[in-house]
Parts: C-alpha cells; structure tokens; sequence
C-alpha cells in the first residue's frame, strides 16, 4: 500500500512557509519504507525563512511485530 502525505504550514504576514511531503510503502504487514522531506522558504527575517538553510530529507524503515 502506498501513502502520500503532504504537511503545510504558511506565515501570511511574512510570506514564508514549510512544505513537508512525504511518501510510505507498506511493504507487508510487518514491514513499512518511508521517505520525506522539509522545505522551508521566505526571507530571512521571516519566521519560516530563517531555516532556509536547514532544509532536510529523511528516510526511514518500520518494522511492527
């Protein structure tokens, strides 16, 4: 089964925001791959803007028993 999911969170006032998207495969019942992301943008003084440089990327594996 595949998942996608898409996070957003938008300072108005400022014009910045943070855009984290995401994607998870349940590979079987007891094994799920995922893959993600972090994307902040606007000026520097802005309260999103000032992570620009932090945005990341992040993989991760599952296992439920």
């Amino acid at each position: 089964t595949l998942q996608i999911t898409v996070a957003a969170a938008v300072d108005l006032l400022h014009g910045s925001f943070v855009l984290a998207p995401a994607v998870a495969y349940k590979v079987t019942d007891s094994w799920r791959l995922g893959l993600g992301a972090m994307v902040f943008e606007g000026g520097s003084d802005t309260p999103f803007g000032g992570w620009t440089k932090n945005d990341l990327i992040w993989a991760d594996i599952k296992w439920s028993f």
